[in-house]
């Protein structure tokens, strides 16, 4: 195909207006070989300092890795691109998943893998076990746009997330997590009492830890200059750093007042 009709179809594929459409950036590997120019407010929602952050502390090389909510296809096409062994790519949005599997094609990224399906609850005895399992931003949307016959309602989602990531144990070693506030993405169905770092880590430090998984480190935001970056804390967090963080957070998104929890298997 050639790069002109790609990046047609492409760019047609992502702006497909559906809910989490125009979500993701574009590896810049991918916008500067089609000269593509995809633009996502860095100021209110990030993939590039998340990635970083994720390389910086994690060893990607030579891993079999799972996005499961891979979207457009950020992360999974960055890291099979530049690290891993193998990458799964789980998405259920079909335009989406189109845009991971043309460009692995074009890019002849025979590493990784797209499926055209989101991963539920009964789901996850299927699945293979995997070094790396990156969650981000999935589980709050449970009982809305997946397994609404498991979460009838706000007060079974903390139940319903720890029976999925107990169940997570079986098929990873280490899994990057991170949820949002609101369920379902509803702002009037806040999940945690507060907008801030510090009561979404208590109240996903107690999902984890009911589940079995230890946390190894919590990654939270910051603006620094003229932008913002996640500082690494290995856990648990100190008090002082909390307070530290409530102050450098003030102004920042809703997107990144979400910390971004390391977890690892013990078992």
């Amino acid at each position: 195909m050639l790069k002109k009709q790609l990046r047609e179809i492409i760019l047609d594929l992502y702006h497909d207006e559906s809910k989490h459409s125009v979500y993701q950036s574009m590896p810049n590997f991918v916008q500067e070989a089609l000269d593509i120019e995809v633009k996502v407010n860095q100021d209110w929602r990030g993939d590039v300092e998340r990635y970083h952050y994720l390389i910086k502390h994690l060893d990607f090389s030579n891993k079999i890795v799972m996005d499961i909510g891979a979207n457009t296809g950020y992360f999974s096409l960055n890291i099979a691109n530049h690290f891993a062994k193998n990458v799964i790519a789980y998405e259920p949005n079909e335009n989406h998943g189109k845009i991971i599997t043309m460009l692995a094609k074009f890019f002849e990224l025979n590493n990784l893998k797209t499926l055209y399906e989101g991963v539920d609850l009964d789901k996850l005895s299927t699945l293979e076990k995997t070094d790396i399992l990156l969650h981000f931003n999935v589980m709050h949307h449970a009982g809305h746009d997946f397994d609404s016959n498991y979460v009838k309602n706000i007060s079974d989602l903390e139940n319903y997330a720890i029976n999925y990531l107990k169940q997570l144990r079986e098929k990873a070693k280490t899994i990057v997590y991170q949820m949002g506030y609101n369920w379902g993405g509803n702002k009037s169905t806040p999940i945690f009492s507060a907008i801030d770092g510090i009561q979404m880590i208590e109240g996903v430090e107690r999902i984890c830890q009911k589940s079995g998984w230890e946390i190894d480190s919590i990654g939270l935001s910051k603006r620094e200059e003229e932008k913002i970056v996640y500082d690494y804390y290995e856990y648990p967090i100190k008090s002082e750093d909390l307070k530290f963080l409530s102050e450098k957070q003030e102004g920042l998104s809703e997107f990144y007042k979400r910390p971004i929890f390391i977890l690892s298997n013990t078992i």
